[in-house]
């Protein structure tokens, strides 16, 4: 009889302390939604029985730049290491012949090298070293832009667009682990967003289209090129949610031009993911703990769960009741961060000439001093 008493403690006490640890800890299971941020598609010459080591490094670095937003992380020491033995995280690897659109160098190889590499085991390593991780759980971009041609006009993406710059770009945004949402550009959206909305660069009109498509995050911008140069110049801004950014870029090319475009905005993203991930989930980490150190029942089940040959089924109610508080204050850190977050966007001081990346308050746009906004557009303060 205490044999089986102790027994049957035994198996409760790590039944539920199981269940805290995968409360508190990271689970990294990678849905077959995410599978494709883990896949590689590289043009090669010739197929060949493995692929190279320096093909799986080239492979596993598009992964981590995924992965991280930012192709400067590859240069820490930690995703350094990994690239090391790409090996280890290849799960399966295979060959299939279909040219790769490349725009500005002509027709490339036609043989192509997928690789798939393990995602879990990947995040795993880089959250074990505390490297900051784009999460996977990402909404859709929807793209406003124009691309000047030689009339003048603007060229817009839109859906449907077969043509040679649209694949290219999207095959492009996929590579950064962006996904791209182009807009119909039929009537109803003609409404807000025609070459001026682009040209000017109106914020308003841009946000009143994307409504339609329910977008946290859209791009507004265009690229043309500089007259009397061979290079081309341009310039948009990103909706985040509720912040505004806006960039620029200067380039040999308009396929250089969006490149950069979608590197920079792959960094943008990225960077607020990880710090919204890092500040809530420090915040929340210190609460659970706190917590766990003020209900000494779930350290000490002993007192609890020792009646009866069995198990005190009051106090399985109260570990229960204990584990719900501890989810709802996790909660209320995050909701609590996010509104410090809001708050913080509003107190920005106006005034100021803004710099690449900086954040547009959000604001009345006819309460905006207009030199507040001469460094990114005339046209964002009408």
């Amino acid at each position: 009889m205490a044999c089986n008493k102790t027994v049957g403690f035994l198996w409760v006490r790590l039944a539920l302390l199981s269940a805290l640890v995968t409360l508190v800890s990271p689970v990294y299971a990678v849905s077959p939604a995410h599978s494709e941020l883990f896949s590689v598609t590289l043009s090669v010459d010739k197929v060949a029985r493995q692929p190279s080591a320096n093909q799986l490094k080239m492979g596993l670095k598009t992964v981590l730049v995924r992965l991280l937003g930012n192709e400067n992380a590859l240069n820490d020491a930690v995703v350094m290491g990994v690239l090391e033995k790409p090996k280890r995280f290849l799960t399966r690897f295979s060959y299939q012949s279909s040219p790769t659109l490349s725009v500005d160098q002509g027709q490339s190889p036609t043989q192509e090298l997928l690789l798939t590499f393990d995602g879990q085991a990947l995040m795993s390593q880089l959250d074990a070293a505390n490297v900051a991780i784009w999460s996977l759980d990402r909404s859709p971009v929807l793209i406003w832009w124009g691309t000047e041609v030689s009339d003048g006009s603007l060229n817009i993406f839109q859906d449907g667009d077969t043509s040679e710059w649209a694949r290219w770009f999207l095959a492009e945004a996929r590579q950064r682990g962006i996904r791209i949402q182009l807009p119909l550009m039929d009537y109803e959206d003609q409404q807000w967003v025609d070459e001026d909305t682009i040209t000017q660069l109106l914020k308003p009109r841009a946000e009143a289209a994307s409504e339609r498509y329910q977008a946290k995050i859209w791009a507004l911008g265009w690229s043309r090129p500089v007259s009397g140069s061979n290079s081309w110049l341009g310039q948009g801004l990103i909706g985040i949610q509720g912040e505004v950014v806006w960039f620029e870029s200067s380039a040999d090319s308009a396929g250089s031009v969006k490149l950069e475009m979608l590197d920079y905005l792959a960094r943008s993203l990225a960077e607020r993911s990880s710090a919204a991930t890092s500040h809530a989930g420090v915040h929340a980490h210190s609460i659970m703990v706190s917590s766990v150190l003020k209900h000494r029942d779930l350290l000490d089940l002993k007192n609890h769960l020792t009646a009866f040959n069995g198990v005190d089924s009051v106090a399985i109610q109260s570990v229960q009741q204990d584990v719900v508080a501890l989810r709802v204050m996790l909660r209320d850190s995050v909701n609590a961060f996010n509104a410090a977050v809001a708050i913080d966007q509003r107190l920005r001081p106006v005034g100021s000439p803004l710099a690449q990346g900086d954040v547009i308050p959000e604001m009345p746009v006819d309460q905006v001093p207009v030199d507040h906004f001469m460094w990114v557009s005339e046209g964002v303060s009408q």
